[in-house]
This record gives C-alpha cells, structure tokens and sequence, in this order.
C-alpha cells in the first residue's frame, strides 16, 4: 500500500487506523469528521485539533471507552 498511497501507509500505521475506526465509531456519522469548535474541548467522540495522530495512537490503545475519554481530556488540559 505504501507504494500506491505514500509512506504514511505503512503496516503499523494502517493497524493504528483500524484502532482509531474501532475506538471512535460515533465520527462515522455525517458531518462528525471536522475541526472542533473550543467550546467542545471537554467533549470527547470529535477530533480534537490540539491531538496528533501520535495522541490518537496511544489513546486508541485503551479499550475501556471511559478511561480512553478521560485520558483524552486529561491529555488536553496537559498537552
């Protein structure tokens, strides 16, 4: 895949991709895929602009959706 869609398709990105669609499910609904607006920080289940990918990565890790939506506001008012 790296040679059809550049290097950022790599085998262990691609597992990481599969993590974020299994861990966030609910941004597959119309119109959830977008920046979110700062009166949304303290709201998980939308893309935060202040993660990274590298953010995501490590949060998809967790498998318990609660623990993963305070790690993730955590991350935020820590980052």
């Amino acid at each position: 895949m790296r040679s059809a869609f550049g290097k950022g398709f790599t085998q262990s990105n691609i597992k990481y991709m599969r993590l974020f669609y299994l861990a966030y499910p609910q941004l597959l609904e119309a119109d959830q895929i977008r920046q979110t607006l700062s009166d949304e920080l303290e709201t998980t289940g939308h893309l935060n602009p202040n993660l990274s990918w590298g953010h995501y990565q490590l949060l998809t890790r967790i498998t318990f959706p609660y623990a993963r939506a305070f790690y993730e506001i955590e991350t935020v008012h820590n980052h």
